[in-house]
């Protein structure tokens, strides 16, 4: 049922998700690059991913253990890269209070997915969600958000995409 009311849309949701992280790179480059603002911005952003994907890929866990132990190398690969990273970005203070900020995401998805499962729609919407933010935190690494970027361009011309398509049926 879940496939049925999001469909071909699950896709525009995972491109919302880039535009979400991209939006807020482009906010917080440089000259902002210093501001505290920017360094919680960026805990709380991890911090719900972590969560988010505790909470909602601990239910979809490949069907073999040999793909269960490459899907948890993969994400222990994502989380290291992305503590060395902000390490690099924020220094001490990140090593002082940031990786407890993260460990309370991650601990906190888990405790959800204990008490509460998710429904499949909100399974399917969340996880496409976290694909945008994965694909942006990995364009990021290699095409660094830059001073002269076309964000306000790109937004515009994305969500009217996605307005031809529900005009024209297409995202149906």
């Amino acid at each position: 049922m879940a496939d049925h009311i999001v469909g071909p849309r699950i896709y525009f949701i995972a491109l919302l998700g880039f535009l979400i992280f991209y939006g807020l790179g482009v906010l917080f480059q440089p000259p902002n690059h210093d501001r505290p603002s920017k360094y919680y911005a960026y805990l709380w952003m991890f911090f719900l991913y972590d969560g988010l994907l505790v909470f909602t890929l601990g239910l979809a866990l490949p069907p073999t253990t040999t793909l269960s132990i490459v899907f948890a190398l993969a994400l222990a690969l994502d989380v290291l890269g992305t503590d060395i990273d902000l390490q690099a970005e924020f220094g001490a203070r990140f090593a002082k209070s940031g990786r407890w900020v993260l460990l309370a995401g991650v601990a906190t998805g888990y405790a959800l997915s204990l008490f509460r499962r998710p429904d499949p729609l909100v399974v399917d919407v969340l996880a496409a969600a976290l694909t945008g933010f994965v694909m942006f935190h990995t364009f990021e690494g290699q095409f660094p958000v830059t001073r002269g970027n076309k964000f306000p361009a790109f937004a515009a011309g994305l969500l009217l995409f996605f307005g031809l398509h529900l005009l024209l049926g297409a995202a149906e």
